[in-house]
């Protein structure tokens, strides 16, 4: 050794040195090398890792007949942690794993997550599509150019779906669980059935 600049030392199962700031040491098993965390490479006799500031900058992990992780900075493919991500945003980028599924195309253009609890699309940032549902209660909604060209809801306290355009003004139409409906065109003229059956056209029975 000559300290501060070189540290070595060696065996005939391993060798170890430490010189100018570079740490490295095999093995029959591997070898393990890094330059202040900038340049890090591990070798085992299962897996081979090469990355930069622990992954952050890059990262490549291949086990013997698979590639687990291959990214620049938040750019790349990655197959850990029981899930599959494949991520080149704002351009695309898609993510599986074992009970939901998420689907990026863009700039905003499309947007998908998908699991057991809820699914949601959404297209041009929502301005254009958006829709969400609950899968527990089935319960949803949809809305197209934000509500003016159409829209779709229901609500479960009253157990009610309710359609229209123009967040109703235009045109609205409504059924609930206890056969009520209602239908309404410029807030104008108003049809309903009540839950006895009577049909009301403006608030007047027929």
């Amino acid at each position: 050794s000559v300290i501060p600049l070189s540290f070595n030392d060696w065996s005939g199962e391993e060798f170890t040195t430490f010189t100018l700031l570079n740490y490295y040491k095999w093995d029959r098993k591997g070898h393990y090398y890094n330059f202040l965390y900038l340049i890090e490479s591990e070798n085992s006799e299962v897996d081979y890792r090469f990355r930069s500031l622990g992954g952050l900058l890059w990262g490549f992990e291949k086990r013997k007949s698979e590639i687990d992780r291959m990214t620049f900075m938040w750019l790349g493919y990655d197959n850990r942690s029981h899930q599959t991500t494949f991520n080149f945003f704002p351009i695309v980028r898609f993510a599986d794993a074992e009970k939901e599924k998420s689907r990026m195309y863009g700039p905003f253009l499309y947007y998908l997550y998908d699991s057991e609890e809820e699914k949601t699309e959404v297209m041009l940032a929502g301005v254009g599509y958006y829709h969400n549902k609950t899968k527990t209660d089935n319960q949803y909604s949809t809305y197209i150019l934000l509500g003016v060209l159409y829209q779709e809801k229901t609500e479960i306290e009253r157990g009610y779906i309710k359609r229209g355009s123009l967040w109703g003004w235009l045109w609205e139409y409504q059924t609930e669980d206890n056969g009520y409906e209602k239908f309404s065109i410029l807030k104008l003229f108003s049809y309903s059935k009540e839950v006895d059956g009577t049909k009301r056209i403006m608030g007047i029975s027929i």
